[in-house]
């Protein structure tokens, strides 16, 4: 239980911003910038070694993120989801 992200200082003071996440991905390893920069747009299976949890993003509607890896936690999002229609290929990474 708990927040997964708070961008605030503390619960009673709190911003807005608006992001687009494609995926979201906790490791349980360190990794260098050159395997963030080559990994980041690419499929990465579940069982990855390191990867601990990762959220795809891509459920299209309502405000709760499938879990998948070893945590397969699934989030759910305060506030109103607006998904984009915009698809990202993680199959052919960089196009």
């Amino acid at each position: 239980s708990g927040s997964l992200f708070n961008f605030a200082e503390s619960y009673s003071q709190a911003y807005n911003i608006e992001v687009e996440l494609a995926q979201i991905r906790v490791w349980t390893k360190a990794m260098n910038s050159d395997q963030i920069t080559s990994g980041m747009s690419r499929l990465m299976p579940a069982d990855a070694d390191g990867l601990f949890v990762y959220w795809p993003c891509n459920e299209g509607e309502g405000n709760v993120l499938k879990g998948k890896g070893k945590a397969g936690v699934d989030v759910t999002v305060a506030g109103t989801m607006n998904w984009s229609e915009k698809e990202y290929n993680f199959a052919h990474p960089n196009n």
